[in-house]
């Protein structure tokens, strides 16, 4: 049975090159097992949420993802539609709250809020599904920003197997928003920020910037070649 990869190797955005749209029409044009490889600093959640339920979806084959090198935020959300959920040593998972921010009155920012407990209410059910935590405890992980390195998000459920990579990964040039997504997150390794470019935020000194819009790449540059040919792909 022919087997196909799906890289999210860039922010989640619906506006760019790892969108719904776009994982959807790769989805269309692939048959047999899938596997989705991920190495993303996150994105927009509910973009992230629309991505997992097109992967639900699939009924050609299997969907397995691996964890190449971090699943933050909205693709730690992807993660959980495989499945099965291999993390590679040395990757991590981060989850979560969702997080935006408001122009507006007292009522804008209180109507905010409310859609960002429904959002974190949501996600929660999502991650308790597949990992067996309680949606209690769900979002209690979400609430602290949570860091998972390999073997503590297997512990947690997050994920199944523990697995080296069999093949070497080309590097790949990561996004200038995602140093932008990075510099929101509280709990960031400093490794990571420095990896990408970013610095940590300062408590109390939240950094967000909108980022731009990147032109959306088609489909099939999310599609590698087959397995018997990685040597081969480009991304």
């Amino acid at each position: 049975m022919p087997m196909s990869e799906i890289h999210i190797y860039d922010v989640i955005d619906r506006w760019g090159s790892i969108s719904s749209a776009a994982v959807s029409r790769a989805l269309v044009s692939v048959t047999g097992d899938v596997v989705v490889r991920i190495n993303s600093i996150g994105g927009d959640a509910l973009e992230g949420v629309s991505i997992y339920n097109a992967l639900r979806r699939y009924d050609k084959g299997n969907v397995s993802v691996e964890v190449d090198g971090v699943a933050a935020s909205a693709a730690s959300i992807i993660a959980m539609a495989g499945h099965e959920i291999r993390i590679a040593p040395g990757a991590m998972m981060m989850i979560h709250n969702p997080h935006t921010f408001t122009i507006g009155g007292a009522d804008d920012h209180e109507a905010q809020a409310l859609m960002l407990r429904k959002v974190a209410a949501e996600m929660a059910k999502i991650y308790a599904a597949r990992s067996g935590q309680s949606e209690k405890k769900c979002l209690a992980i979400m609430a602290d920003e949570t860091w998972l390195g390999a073997e503590e998000a297997q512990s947690l459920g997050f994920c199944d197997v523990i697995v080296a990579s069999k093949q070497r990964i080309e590097p790949v040039e990561e996004s200038s928003s995602a140093a932008r997504v990075a510099a929101t997150y509280k709990n960031a390794p400093a490794s990571l920020q420095l990896i990408l470019g970013g610095k940590a935020q300062q408590p109390g000194k939240p950094e967000v910037a909108p980022a731009p819009s990147p032109k959306p790449r088609p489909a099939a540059a999310l599609i590698a070649t087959p397995l018997s040919q990685l040597s081969r792909r480009s991304y």
